[in-house]
């Protein structure tokens, strides 16, 4: 008998370790489509001063391609616009401040992609001292806070997440954090070339 409990233990976490490999292998194809991506993407030459509204590149829509978007085609080009804009406006202007924000939207992100019913991940409150130093100075940060389903409350002075987000698209945040974490190591490596 425990022999076989040992022995189901086992392939439990055999299991368990190939599943993980498999999420990793996905998220990493995922992380280096969005690289090449960001690195096809033409550079703007960047400004001595951060821009005082980040310059928006429109993408062409799904249906200006001449097909239907397919399901959370728009939230996933919502991220990569946000993130390209962030990335134009900051990336060599002020490297160390992006990763800083990167870091904090990771954080945020990943909280709630990992505890979507938890209410304390479904708040950011907009009066905190991060907050304010580590969001909100950043053009497009919040953004990518809107296209990962928050919406600014200002009575509350706070950015709430919808539950009917989290609902129907709440699995998708994991695209974003991934997202996010390719432009985090953009930072981070723009950082290690100034120093």
């Amino acid at each position: 008998e425990q022999a076989e409990r040992e022995r189901r233990a086992a392939e439990i976490e055999q299991a368990e370790r190939e599943r993980a490999a498999v999420e990793q292998a996905q998220r990493e194809r995922r992380a280096a489509a969005i690289e090449q991506a960001a690195r096809a993407q033409p550079t703007l030459p960047q400004p001595a001063e951060p821009p005082a509204e980040a310059p928006r590149q429109e993408l062409p829509s799904a249906a200006a391609r001449g097909r239907t978007p397919p399901p959370g085609e728009r939230e996933a080009d919502e991220v990569v616009k946000a993130l390209v804009a962030l990335r134009r406006g900051y990336l060599e202007a002020d490297p160390a401040g992006l990763a800083t924000c990167l870091q904090t939207l990771k954080t945020l992100i990943g909280n709630l992609a990992r505890n979507p019913q938890d209410p304390k991940f479904q708040r950011v409150r907009c009066d905190t001292g991060a907050f304010r130093s580590k969001i909100a100075p950043f053009d497009g940060a919040t953004a990518v806070l809107k296209a990962c389903g928050f919406s600014e409350q200002e009575e509350e002075g706070a950015w709430v997440v919808d539950p009917a987000y989290i609902k129907s698209k709440g699995p998708r945040l994991f695209d974003a954090l991934a997202k996010v974490e390719v432009m985090l190591n953009q930072a981070q490596a723009a950082m290690q070339r100034g120093s």
